[in-house]
């Protein structure tokens, strides 16, 4: 595969898989391939959902060139089913796993769905603090177990209200493993951080110093204390500077280090470029390069508590921190900016993943299963669950290897849904496969749970096998999928993995195409800079002496760390600030003063214009050979299929100006 097929493959889901958008029905043909037609209505829904917002939209040139792109997507999609490459065991894996995805919208319940985004934005727009007290007790404890917890985290909860501290509480009786580390003390979160549940009970306090009734988790009984409540702080973006100093250092070696930090600090203060300073001296390996530019990070990263202070700190874009110590060593940081929560629109789509992957999409889902249960008829006999769970079971299920043999061929019906059956015998078969040691204590709650999970399954199963005929917008996007995997494959097959494998016909496409490939005159040199006449002169004493770039920056900077500044590499001239301007050759070359700083630059190698060699850009050039290939390869199908388009469908969808 090459290198940009992925990048391929996500282009050609984006062009034709996006945000649904509901068009008028229309069933006039505009195109047919070999007779095989396509609608307005198919093509208004691809056209719109990519051109929605453009200017535009719908006029003539634009309907047109898209139209053109639309037919050649269809002919390499009937090129893809011709070679049967929709029959292949990794096309349906991958169209199978790809269905799975987006039919999870589709089996959920949208108006609980849409509460919960409403839900889980407004909770995002604040972050709380909060300490807690867990009494573990297992989701099938027997009775006795789970009122001993009951009764024990009722009696801590007493405690709290009549004004015990909360602290010396949870050190005293929580089973959270934590509570040696934090006391009961969560620190901040928002949503999605918690368990539900959990979640719920915490955002539900109205005020620091409130205690939430005690409450029910898969991990045991819980109580809430909230501590405090303050807006989202956002997501800010700082550059860092690093100086090293850790517990392994010695003494000098920390003193060292804090110097340093005083002296880039008051650099910085006296006008020194921040990004500049990070690339020469920030021992932050992972950001230096880049001037010192962090990820954006919230209040919740995983951060020293001293850095996120530090950077939230900040008021002003460009304001920069004191230096301020972690067990890393000594920071500096400067705010490059702040973002805000994002309005509900725009993080619509990610809550509602989120949702999806988190314990309260349970309340969509039950609601969904309650929905499709009414529409397709769902109709229950469960009298014989009791006399199952007696005669049937025993604690081997427990165990998870109970064996169905006795009920394996009953034929008495459990429930109907639709036109199917479901009968003892199939809640046996699925029973044996999804049984699991140590899930439950309880043989009658198993049995119930497993009865339950079995028939809400099958609900959701049926109903996905509804989706494309029940569904208008569902077949829609399922068909785009399959479609836009089939492009992949297809260009997969015809054209990426043959450029690939041709390694003489790259060679003759590079040296065909060499004016594409040119780049500028380059240096092998050392520049190094200096804010000191002394140290300037002491620079070209060493150059002219014949030491060493590297030799003249380590002794200069022995006894000052920022007496000289070394950048060194192979470096393009043209753009360059320092190179363009010195004359042509190699050797030492002195720019002298420019009103900040002096500049000697010490060039090994002069490279002359020409091509880039192929190894370089080679990822560049097999980009290249496979567009061109695809553009012919295009060429012919459009040769060997007969296209027609109907002409008066086209001109109807374009407006009039």
């Amino acid at each position: 595969m090459s290198p940009f097929n992925l990048a391929s493959k996500a282009f050609c889901l984006f062009l034709f898989v996006c945000t649904t958008l509901r068009v008028s029905a229309q069933s006039d043909v505009l195109f047919t391939i070999d007779g095989k037609p396509t609608t307005v209505e198919e093509f208004k829904y691809v056209y719109e959902k990519n051109n929605g917002k453009a200017a535009d939209i719908y006029n003539k040139e634009s309907v047109s060139n898209y139209l053109d792109l639309y037919i050649g997507f269809k002919l390499k999609v009937m090129e893809a089913e011709r070679l049967g490459l929709d029959t292949t065991e990794k096309f349906r894996q991958e169209y199978s796993g790809y269905r799975a995805q987006i039919s999870q919208p589709y089996l959920n319940d949208r108006e609980v769905n849409n509460r919960l985004i409403d839900e889980a934005y407004q909770r995002m727009g604040s972050e709380i603090r909060a300490s807690h007290i867990l009494i573990g007790v297992n989701p099938d404890a027997s009775p006795a177990d789970t009122i001993a917890a009951w009764k024990k985290i009722n009696s801590i909860y007493d405690s709290a209200m009549r004004g015990g501290d909360f602290a010396a509480l949870a050190m005293h009786n929580s089973t959270d493993p934590s509570v040696k580390a934090n006391s009961g003390d969560l620190g901040y979160f928002t949503a999605f951080q918690m368990i539900y549940p959990f979640e719920e009970a915490a955002y539900n306090l109205k005020k620091a110093g409130d205690i939430s009734k005690p409450f029910r988790t898969r991990f045991g009984y819980h109580i809430v204390k909230l501590t405090d409540r303050r807006p989202y702080r956002g997501e800010v973006k700082v550059r860092h500077i690093m100086i090293v100093a850790t517990e392994r250092n010695t003494p000098e070696e920390k003193a060292a280090a804090k110097t340093k930090a005083d002296s880039i600090y008051a650099r910085l203060m006296g006008g020194a470029d921040f990004a500049t300073m990070a690339k020469q001296y920030s021992q932050h390996l992972s950001s230096a390069e880049q001037g010192g530019e962090m990820a954006p990070f919230n209040s919740f990263a995983n951060y020293p508590e001293q850095l996120k202070e530090a950077a939230f700190n900040l008021m002003n874009d460009g304001d920069i921190s004191v230096p301020f110590q972690t067990t890393y060593g000594w920071h500096i940081l400067q705010r490059q900016s702040l973002k805000p929560l994002a309005d509900k629109q725009a993080m619509t789509d990610q809550i509602r993943n989120r949702i999806s992957r988190d314990s309260r999409s349970e309340k969509s889902r039950e609601e969904a299963v309650k929905k499709f249960k009414q529409k397709y008829n769902f109709a229950e006999k469960k009298k014989g669950l009791v006399k199952f769970t007696r005669t049937a079971v025993d604690t081997s299920l427990l165990n998870g290897n109970w064996k169905g043999d006795t009920w394996s061929n009953s034929k008495a019906w459990l429930f109907k849904l639709g036109q199917s059956t479901y009968t003892w015998a199939d809640f046996s078969k699925w029973l044996e496969k999804r049984q699991s040691a140590g899930q439950y204590k309880n043989l009658t709650m198993a049995v119930n749970d497993y009865y339950q999970h079995w028939v809400d399954e099958v609900v959701l199963l049926y109903a996905d096998k509804k989706l494309e005929t029940d569904n208008a917008d569902f077949a829609r996007l399922s068909k785009e999928y399959r479609e836009g995997l089939l492009l992949f494959e297809v260009l997969e097959n015809q054209i990426w993995s043959k450029v690939t494998a041709d390694s003489a016909g790259l060679e003759r496409y590079y040296q065909n195409h060499l004016d594409s490939y040119m780049i500028g005159e380059r240096k092998v040199a050392t520049i190094l800079t200096t804010s000191s006449p002394a140290v300037y002169n002491d620079i070209k004493k060493m150059a002219i002496a014949g030491s060493s770039a590297f030799d003249i920056y380590t002794k200069l900077n022995a006894k000052n760390p920022l007496a000289v500044a070394y950048k060194e590499g192979e470096m393009l001239v043209e753009g360059n600030p320092v190179l363009s301007k010195i004359a042509p050759g190699n050797g030492m070359k002195d720019l002298g003063f420019d009103g900040s700083s002096y500049t000697v630059v010490l060039v090994t190698n002069t490279i002359p214009r020409g091509p880039r060699p192929l190894q370089d850009i080679r990822g560049s050039v097999i980009s290249d050979y496979q567009s061109s290939m695809e553009k012919e390869w295009l060429k012919g199908l459009r040769g060997s299929h007969k296209v027609e388009i109907n002409q008066s469908a086209l001109d109807a969808l374009i407006k009039k100006i």
